[in-house]
């Protein structure tokens, strides 16, 4: 018989109840301890409390819990985020790590995150024009402020410090050139000098010339195994061009790719016209007084004859492989006459002589392959279709004009928004892999080689990149790449960008013209208080040979005398064998150019009236006498007298003062000459300055003679 189990009672089930509700208190507190320990370890090892402990190290200082156990937060206070549908000031955390950032100067420590912040002057000071605690960090750098590991603040997601420029742009988008943001600036001009407008838009640039020359008539210039040599590759049959390759030079080219450039060429002397009506020139001309000439009058401020070199506007390597010479000595003589449809090059008023000499010059230039023409099975009307086909589809009208093509879209997309794109937005087709998901990344390779995306890739003609390729230097491929980052609608709050003023539409209206036509070639420009060297210093080393800077140009030249010199162009600086040319400007270009000049002098008011009836006779009796002691006439040239100095030694023409000058500047000028161009070798006559800019008389009553010597030259040099 088996033993039957002894029933348990009430008191003996109570205590083992108990004892299990012991053992899981226990067992949970336990739990509970070692959650506690760890997580007091895993906060004592948190990475800002980690950084910190570091710095402090570092810096030399002395660890304690005021520096190495708390957050640091930050006030944005010009930063508001939307919180429960009120604009609150944001808070941002990055000082926690990143204390060298938040003292003022910060030790040199080194490396991130515990380098102190550059440029504290100008970026984070408190007496800087970008405060932290007004802008904070956020709005510059990107990434989420209110984290403080670095996965959760998201530094993949910042921009390198490379591109940091293109934050500037969310707030000072109403300037072409950045203050202190001298890579975003570089992007921006090579966007006008590449052409890039020719496909696409962006809200600032939307009346830009054409940089590529017309192409109606080309027959005129060039043959057709030219053409043919230079749209199959033109860097090699003109290292340093601009002109980018529309067929990838790294690898031989289909019998499709050879049908699209013969067409191309076919379409294009289709249009032909007739010869121009220019008589030969009579006699070749000196092909060393060519080169001179090439030098002294100016065109190596446009220019070079250097293969390789990648001067602003083409390089004439090569020119006797391309140019003939009827052709040349037309546009040298009337660049307009030449083209129907309107030219950027000026007319230097060359001598036929001269045209004969440069014409020499460089028709002996013929670096380089002779042209070849390229095969083509197809002939006739179907490769003028081809052609035609060809030329809509990698959009040439965007650079060129072409009959037909004058009023076509543009073949590329807007960029005004292409920085506010998520990576998910950019096809890396082939590259996915191969080169970091970044955008930036993305941006550099485009500008590369856009065609590598496709390589290996099944596609239709249709759906595979057109954009060209761009000899582009590895710097100038990161400039492009940080404006490209720039440009997007969600950057700063209006409440930081700087507003938009007249003075600024006046500005960026007339630099588009300025940069356009490569002023800058010979004239040295000043944006925002930074010079802009001319290009001609290269091949012109005596800096009393140049044209005049353009600093302050629009504070101390009537603008009715600027006006009326850019519109018929005439001597005012004899000794100069550079010339000033003459542009054919419009009326509306005109007056953007003398606007632009008028806000790049600043706040400066209407012109000082001057009414020469009200002149004492003993003031300009005074005046003559002070011209006179001064001798002024033996460095200014006088209507058309000429000093007895070298010709580097002579000074403008003194007799177009009252047409020419501001009453206002002139006073300013002869007070302190030094001030406005340091160098000048015009002399102090009035006043002699210290190095703290303060005056002393140098002739009695320099005030009055001041003023008697001006009343003079405004009332007896017309």
């Amino acid at each position: 018989m088996t033993d039957m189990p002894t029933p348990m009672n009430d008191d003996d089930f109570e205590r083992r109840l108990a004892g299990r509700y012991r053992l899981l208190s226990g067992i949970c507190a336990l739990l509970f301890l070692f959650s506690v320990i760890g997580l007091i370890v895993h906060d004592s090892r948190r990475e800002w409390k980690t950084y910190q402990k570091t710095y402090a190290r570092l810096a030399g200082k002395q660890t304690g819990p005021k520096l190495h156990s708390a957050l640091i937060p930050l006030l944005a206070e010009e930063i508001p985020e939307d919180l429960h549908f009120a604009a609150t000031p944001a808070f941002e955390y990055c000082l926690t790590c990143h204390q060298g950032c938040g003292e003022t100067p910060g030790p040199l420590v080194s490396p991130n995150p515990y380098k102190p912040h550059p440029q504290d002057s100008l970026y984070t000071g408190s007496g800087s024009p970008h405060p932290a605690e007004r802008f904070g960090c956020v709005v510059c750098h990107g990434g989420h402020g209110v984290a403080v590991s670095f996965r959760s603040a998201g530094h993949f997601k910042m921009l390198p410090l490379t591109y940091t420029q293109a934050s500037c742009l969310d707030c000072h988008r109403n300037n072409i050139r950045v203050p202190q943001a001298p890579l975003l600036s570089r992007g921006r001009e090579l966007y006008y000098q590449n052409g890039c407008a020719g496909c696409h838009s962006m809200a600032y640039a939307d009346s830009l010339p054409r940089t590529g020359p017309p192409l109606r008539g080309i027959n005129r210039k060039v043959s057709p195994a030219w053409v043919n040599a230079w749209i199959a590759s033109p860097e090699k049959v003109k290292p340093g061009t601009r002109m980018p390759s529309f067929f990838d030079p790294a690898r031989a080219r289909t019998p499709g790719e050879n049908l699209e450039i013969a067409g191309i060429t076919e379409f294009l002397f289709n249009d032909s016209l007739p010869p121009l009506p220019v008589s030969p020139l009579r006699e070749r001309g000196d092909t060393a007084r060519g080169r001179q000439l090439f030098q002294e009058v100016g065109c190596t401020g446009c220019h070079s004859v250097v293969p390789g070199e990648r001067p602003a506007v083409s390089n004439l390597a090569g020119s006797g492989n391309k140019l003939g010479a009827q052709w040349l000595e037309a546009w040298l003589k009337k660049p307009a006459a030449c083209s129907p449809s309107g030219v950027l090059m000026p007319d230097f008023r060359l001598t036929q002589g001269e045209r004969a000499d440069i014409a020499a010059f460089l028709l002996d230039r013929k670096e380089g392959p002779s042209p070849a023409p390229v095969f083509s099975p197809v002939h006739g009307k179907d490769l003028r279709q081809a052609g035609e086909k060809a030329v809509r589809f990698y959009g040439c009208y965007g650079c060129h004009l072409i009959k037909g093509m004058e009023n076509e879209a543009l073949p590329g997309g807007t960029l005004d928004d292409e920085g506010d794109k998520r990576i998910e937005d950019f096809d890396f087709g082939a590259l996915k892999g191969k080169i970091p998901l970044q955008k930036w990344s993305y941006f550099e390779q485009v500008l590369d080689n856009p065609r590598a995306f496709d390589t290996g890739l099944k596609k239709s003609r249709a759906s595979r990149r057109r954009m060209p390729i761009f000899a582009l230097s590895s710097e100038d491929k990161k400039a492009l790449a940080c404006l490209l980052l720039a440009e997007r609608q969600s950057g700063a709050l209006p409440s930081i960008r700087v507003a938009s003023t007249s003075r600024d539409s006046a500005f960026n209206r007339g630099d588009e013209m300025l940069l356009s036509r490569n002023c800058r070639g010979c004239h040295t420009l000043f944006r925002f208080g930074e010079a802009l060297t001319a290009d001609i210093r290269a091949s012109i080393k005596d800096t009393t040979l140049l044209p005049p800077s353009l600093y302050l140009e629009g504070k101390k030249v009537k603008e009715s005398w600027t006006y009326s010199f850019l519109d018929s162009v005439f001597i005012v600086r004899p000794w100069l064998k550079v010339r000033m040319p003459s542009f054919g400007f419009s009326a509306d270009t005109l007056d953007r150019i003398i606007k632009h000049f008028a806000a790049e002098a600043g706040p400066q008011g209407k012109e000082a009236y001057f009414d020469p009836a009200r002149v004492s006779p003993k003031s300009i009796a005074l005046g003559k006498k002070l011209f006179t002691d001064f001798k002024c006439q033996t460095c200014h040239v006088k209507k058309g007298f000429t000093p007895d100095r070298p010709r580097d030694q002579w000074a403008p023409d003194i007799a177009l003062t009252p047409q020419r000058m501001r009453v206002e500047w002139c006073v300013l000028w002869l007070q302190n000459p030094q001030k406005y161009v340091p160098g000048t070798r015009m002399p102090d006559y009035f006043y002699d300055w210290d190095e703290e800019g303060r005056p002393a008389a140098i002739i009695p009553d320099a005030d009055k003679a001041l003023l008697a010597i001006r009343d003079y030259m405004f009332t007896q040099l017309k």
